[in-house]
């Protein structure tokens, strides 16, 4: 598992804004790789929320994009919302 925090919003080119977290090693930036991790735990602190992402879902993508805060969203990644069973 590896967790990551997002504090501030972001704005897409589309205008609409969301959570950004980066999904790279800390100073080498480097995307990690299918067998460095199996999930990331990443809480978003305005909205008091928990993302628990298969790495497998990810890609070799370096971030995603979070609308934590709009209620029943249909972002590709809200199933994951405080989907605490990831880990069963």
């Amino acid at each position: 598992v590896q967790v990551k925090t997002v504090a501030a919003m972001s704005v897409r080119k589309d205008k609409s804004k969301c959570y950004r977290p980066s999904l790279r090693h800390g100073l080498t930036k480097k995307i990690y790789s299918p067998g460095d991790i199996d999930i990331f735990a990443i809480y978003v602190i305005p909205e008091d929320l928990w993302y628990f992402i298969p790495r497998s879902e990810t890609k070799n993508s370096g971030s995603l994009y979070l609308f934590a805060h709009v209620e029943n969203s249909t972002e590709k990644y809200f199933k994951y919302r405080n989907n605490y069973n990831s880990f069963f």
